[in-house]
């Protein structure tokens, strides 16, 4: 197993984050206000990946809140797992097409 030390995780998310918020790779990045890299428990040994942030996640840089938050976080509550035991992240990291129309992405993301 890598057992990479927790501050060089934060270092190498902070520079993932930094090219994330600047990348213009394809189109979708004009439906967006903030990209956001993940969030979540550096050392989690749980990753959870959405495919892609809503018009309301986008706003608040924050994921899985209302009102798609409601479905993870019963799920997670059945599970007894709080979001403090897992990292989150977005396989996408703008908003989708179907929310966006006329956009489509030209490249993948990080």
């Amino acid at each position: 197993m890598n057992d990479v030390n927790t501050e060089t995780k934060k270092r190498t998310i902070s520079r993932l984050d930094e090219q994330i918020t600047a990348c213009t790779n394809c189109r979708l990045s004009v439906t967006r206000v903030n990209a956001l890299c993940g969030e979540g428990n550096l050392d989690a040994r749980l990753l959870l990946v959405a495919l892609s942030p809503d018009k309301e996640e986008d706003f608040h840089n924050k994921m899985f809140i209302c009102p798609s938050g409601h479905v993870p976080d019963r799920l997670f509550k059945a599970a007894k797992i709080s979001r403090d035991e897992l990292y989150m992240t977005n396989l996408i990291k703008c908003i989708l097409p179907i929310a966006a129309p006329g956009i489509a992405p030209v490249s993948p993301c990080f």
